[in-house]
């Protein structure tokens, strides 16, 4: 969707396909000696007349995003739950506090294999 600086902003169809890009970026970017962190929600946004998404997905997915550590891809449970049968494999990382959002939330992680 969007470059935000140092970052980026990618919607997908299926959560299974954010894992596998997030992974697959992970990946290749540690490869040339860079880090990343990623950070996945599944849910309802709004699509604005110049194309940019806003809404609470799109913040909680920042938010997700901020808890990872580098080299890593963290979930909602929303991402982990719809995901269930693809073959990505999670670790839970407990109840987390987001910035701007009440209530707690139960993230996940995930980091490329090697």
């Amino acid at each position: 969707i969007k470059s935000t600086g140092d970052g980026l902003l990618a919607l997908f169809p299926m959560p299974s396909q954010g894992v596998a890009c997030g992974l697959a970026m992970l990946t290749q970017l540690r490869g040339i000696g860079l880090e990343m962190r990623a950070g996945l929600h599944a849910g309802e946004l709004e699509v604005r007349d110049d194309g940019d998404v806003s809404g609470l997905a799109v913040n909680l997915a920042a938010r997700v995003e901020q808890c990872a550590r580098d080299n890593e891809l963290w979930a909602s449970s929303a991402v982990r739950d719809m995901t269930l049968g693809s073959g990505a494999a999670f670790t839970d990382e407990g109840e987390h506090s987001l910035k701007g959002v009440e209530g707690l939330w139960r993230l996940f992680s995930t980091s490329p294999l090697g």
